[in-house]
């Protein structure tokens, strides 16, 4: 079975975990974001990897590029509570590119 993964702030964790998300990670300082990008990219068992926009910026290209081209798992980033990252690019077009479909409003 494939798991939900949320990597975010306390709040963001525990909401997810409320809504029945078994496994966060807890991220205090956005450096420690990339090494776990990666990490969950190597187990097959993760299917989705929720996790704040603002997360993106503190990504390296490389590792940017990678996440557009896979197909497992799906990365989604939500907005943080500053709102939403004008620099991140939508929910549409992440999903658009995760599985080719493209959501209309």
């Amino acid at each position: 079975m494939e798991k939900i993964v949320v990597v975010g702030d306390r709040d963001l964790c525990i909401g997810f975990g409320l809504a029945g998300v078994v496994e966060a990670h807890e991220i205090q300082d956005p450096s420690q974001v990339e090494a776990r990008i990666w990490s969950l990219m190597e187990r097959e068992e993760v299917g989705l990897v929720i996790m704040y926009d603002e997360f993106l910026n503190h990504l390296t290209p490389k590792l940017k590029n990678k996440l557009q081209s896979v197909t497992r798992p799906v990365f989604v980033a939500v907005p943080g509570k500053k709102g939403a990252d004008e620099k991140a690019e939508s929910l549409q077009v992440l999903i658009k590119k995760a599985i080719g479909i493209e959501l209309k409003n």
